[in-house]
């Protein structure tokens, strides 16, 4: 793999590591589920969107093999090891990179929201 401006910006090991965070927050949401507090309160319903956020970010991260935050800031690290930062330097290639990370967060939030009103709405 190699680095394409708004299509793939991280390797495998990175792709890894976005699939790790997406499943623990994908396990906090199971887990805030399984304890049957109150969802309707705003907290829980916050803390349940927020786990479903970070759950989708991390989920979509990985499968499209390309890191929101590395988009934003104009990075990318395509490394075996992940550990290889370097520096977007073409500007038209940075937007790519930007416009393909608010896309994500978006997909993300939107998920987490469709979930999170499907919950609320099963336990009203």
């Amino acid at each position: 793999m190699e680095y394409e401006p708004g299509v793939c910006n991280i390797g495998v090991a990175e792709m890894r590591k976005r699939y790790l965070i997406g499943m623990v927050g994908f396990i906090l949401a199971i887990l805030i589920l399984s304890f049957e507090l109150p969802i309707t309160s705003w907290i829980m319903a916050t803390t349940l969107f927020l786990s479903l956020f970070v759950g989708f970010e991390g989920a979509y991260q990985g499968y499209l093999r390309f890191c929101s935050g590395f988009g934003l800031r104009g990075v990318y690290d395509m490394s075996e090891a992940g550990n290889d930062l370097q520096h977007v330097d073409d500007e038209d290639a940075h937007r790519k990179d930007m416009f393909k990370a608010v896309r994500i967060h978006l997909y993300a939030f939107l998920s987490a929201l469709v979930l999170t009103a499907t919950v609320l709405g099963y336990h009203l």
